[in-house]
């Protein structure tokens, strides 16, 4: 059954050279995202099949309706309600429907989310569905508990965000700072058309931010720019390629009312 969560929130800042745009966001909804089977799924490699649909221009939304954003027409991310689990997808258009596989191990409800840009009028969106999964192991506890976690690792990656006090609707713009647990210099890459990725949410999990850090002049150094519409605990998943390796380093931060 399609559960429709509250008010989605996203916030996407593109920047070409020295310019800064931006486009109008579906902040009411207007991409529906339909699920071609049942929304119980079993642990495991699965395969998602759903349709979008337009609810203003009542039509389907096919890979001739959209732009393509950070090398892809649309990103597809998943995150359980207990924030440990992650990934990030990019769907394919094929026989009148998008698919996508991705690799679920851990029991819970969980929300996609799609986020794409459409073609005739530039309007950037976000669209969701819940689903259950079960046969795996035990779900992460919901609602969360998170702390103001800043730094984290993958592999021999580590992340460290500086410690930038976040205030509800203020732009923030901390500094996130790469560097290797054996002393090495980090090797960033390009990843889907930028540095680094950040997908944020707060811990009801009903919105979702997507956004891209700033190059900076200091080496393996970026700076984020975002706004938090609201106060409270967010989950942060940061993506990067290091050394020829996608990263997500995990991190949690605390937005305050002033």
């Amino acid at each position: 059954m399609f559960r429709k969560i509250s008010v989605v929130v996203f916030f996407a800042i593109f920047f070409m050279g020295a310019g800064l745009w931006a486009h109008e966001e579906d902040v009411n909804g207007r991409i529906d995202i339909q699920l071609l089977s049942s929304n119980h799924f079993e642990v495991g490699k699965t395969a998602f099949y759903f349709q979008l649909h337009d609810k203003i221009e009542k039509k389907e939304i096919t890979d001739k309706s959209l732009n393509v954003v950070h090398e892809k027409l649309l990103h597809l991310f998943i995150f359980d309600k207990g924030l440990g689990e992650f990934q990030h997808l990019h769907p394919e258009f094929k026989d009148n429907k998008w698919v996508t596989e991705a690799s679920l191990s851990k029991n819970g409800d969980y929300i996609i989310w799609t986020q794409g840009q459409l073609s005739d009028d530039l309007l950037d969106f976000v669209s969701n569905y819940s689903i259950t999964v079960s046969g795996g192991t035990e779900a992460n506890v919901v609602p969360p508990v998170l702390k103001d976690i800043r730094e984290g690792e993958h592999g021999v990656s580590v992340v460290k965000m500086t410690n930038f006090r976040f205030v509800k609707n203020m732009v923030a713009q901390p500094n996130i700072n790469f560097s290797r647990k054996d002393g090495t210099n980090p090797s960033l890459e390009n990843y889907l058309g930028a540095k680094a990725h950040v997908v944020v949410t707060p811990l009801d999990a009903d919105s979702l931010i997507h956004t891209h850090p700033m190059d900076h002049d200091v080496p393996n150094q970026l700076m984020l720019h975002m706004t938090f519409p609201e106060a409270g605990f967010f989950r942060l998943w940061i993506q990067f390629i290091d050394g020829g390796q996608l990263r997500v380093v995990p991190m949690s931060v605390e937005v305050f009312e002033k």
